[in-house]
């Protein structure tokens, strides 16, 4: 919501270098047969770039993700995959729009009318189709890893998490699973990860936990001796502190500390890339952002690069999104645009898309961080900043002054009490600053109020 000044993770980086990489432990990932033939070749891979991707950029973070997926899928289809399962993977992959827009109509044409029968051929139908979505077979391994037992599942009730997995698997991943195994859960995980680690030649499990240890986060959060100094750090600690944040950029509505004593934050960092889904990203600076842990809590793990939120570091100013008070009350005679924001009872708070190159960023981040429902605790605010925009004690002190013109230190005295007068009712208005808490939603009050083109346009076209 809020942008973040990026310099000072370059420079963090550049100050703590051997640190950050010291957050880790490397492996002779030969010799771990357990892992499965395909786990060694990847984490030996993995291992040969890690400090690459530690400091890797948002973009290469999302490009480094995108083609890991299409080689590790493209192998996949290579090596593993029979003429039969390829058959059923088309066809349900061609049941998406998506797939079906981006294929040739020959091609497609081509496969329904039974014509592609070499081998080779269909591998290269089935890679063109993997281009489009390269995310296939990498989901199916985190699916089965990461799922946990819904809560009070009805087994009957069609759409809730754990129906759907197993229809996944049964569509989309061509693995039967019989109805005795499909009532106990743990079961279904242990089938369904053994059915995968045997096709794959992959122990997923495994592999996740040998990643975690090759970026600890858990070390980069310790306290410990640095490898440069005698110095103690603490670099989750000395990362908040040097971001210089008063406040959430998430949500503009907590504050964010840090107490020397003890090194004490009460920040947390959000992986923008989650932890869960992109362990090798879970020490990289650029993918660490001070939060409060009610937005960190309440994010729950998307998969920021299907669907990316607002990122603060690339945030060249906050108006992406844009706080409006909308009336509630409809039997006023006013309209929208004369309405009066003094009573919260007859109004609302709504967030509107103000930078239409980031709509989808913008309203992936007010529906994860549920922003327009946490601002209605704040409606008293906007009454407050309307009010002392609609007080004018300064015109009043400017008619008082033209009274004086002939006492020259007289007016001196009303002239400096009315930039005293002025300068209280700014920081009354933005009390912590513009970047500070609930800075944004008083300068977008503020904006709103005054700027009758912002007015119109936030009202009628957005």
């Amino acid at each position: 919501m809020i942008n973040i000044d990026n310099k000072f993770v370059t420079d963090f980086i550049n100050d703590h270098i051997s640190d950050i990489e010291a957050c880790g432990t490397t492996f002779d990932y030969s010799s771990e047969s357990s892992l499965g033939i395909n786990g060694q070749k990847f984490l030996i891979k993995l291992q040969g770039v890690r400090r690459n991707i530690i400091y890797m950029t948002k973009e290469k973070m999302i490009k480094f993700v995108t083609d890991m997926k299409k080689e590790e899928v493209e192998k996949f289809v290579n090596d593993k995959i029979t003429m039969n399962e390829m058959i059923k993977f088309a066809e349900e992959e061609l049941k998406n729009d998506e797939v079906k827009n981006e294929l040739k109509k020959e091609d497609i044409d081509k496969f329904k009318n039974g014509k592609i029968t070499d081998e080779n051929e269909m591998k290269e139908f089935v890679k063109n189709i993997i281009k489009i979505n390269p995310y296939v077979l990498y989901w199916f391994a985190y699916t089965l890893y990461s799922l946990k037992k819904p809560k009070n599942v009805n087994f009957q009730k069609k759409g809730s998490d754990y129906i759907e997995f197993i229809e996944q698997l049964n569509k989309r991943y061509y693995i039967k699973i019989s109805t005795k195994i499909q009532k106990n859960f743990e079961q279904l995980k242990e089938f369904a990860l053994k059915k995968f680690n045997k096709i794959y030649l992959l122990n997923f499990n495994g592999v996740y936990k040998k990643i975690e240890k090759m970026f600890n986060y858990d070390t980069f959060c310790k306290e410990r001796k640095s490898t440069s100094s005698d110095k103690i750090i603490n670099l989750a600690y000395q990362f908040v502190k040097d971001s210089n944040l008063l406040c959430c950029p998430y949500c503009n509505r907590a504050f964010i500390e840090t107490i020397n004593e003890n090194k004490i934050r009460t920040a947390e960092l959000d992986h923008y890339f989650p932890q869960s889904i992109y362990p090798f990203f879970a020490i990289s600076p650029w993918n660490l952002i001070p939060s409060c842990p009610k937005c960190n809590h309440v994010k729950r793990d998307p998969d920021t690069i299907k669907t990316p939120h607002l990122y603060p570091y690339e945030l060249a100013d906050s108006r992406a999104l844009f706080f409006v008070p909308v009336r509630n009350d409809k039997e006023s005679e006013n309209n929208d645009l004369q309405f009066d924001f003094s009573n919260p009872k007859y109004f609302d708070i709504k967030i509107k898309i103000f930078q239409k190159e980031l709509l989808n960023e913008a309203k992936n981040s007010k529906k994860i961080f549920h922003l327009e429902q946490l601002y209605q605790n704040n409606k008293k605010t906007v009454s407050i900043i309307y009010e002392l925009l609609r007080f004018k004690g300064e015109d009043f002190l400017r008619e008082v002054a033209q009274y004086f013109t002939h006492n020259p230190t007289k007016k001196n005295k009303i002239q400096a009490k009315l930039k005293e007068f002025i300068n209280i009712k700014n920081e009354m208005l933005l009390p912590y600053g513009k970047d500070g808490i609930l800075g944004k939603l008083s300068q977008d009050i503020q904006d709103y109020c005054t700027d009758p083109f912002i007015r119109i346009f936030l009202t009628y076209f957005c």
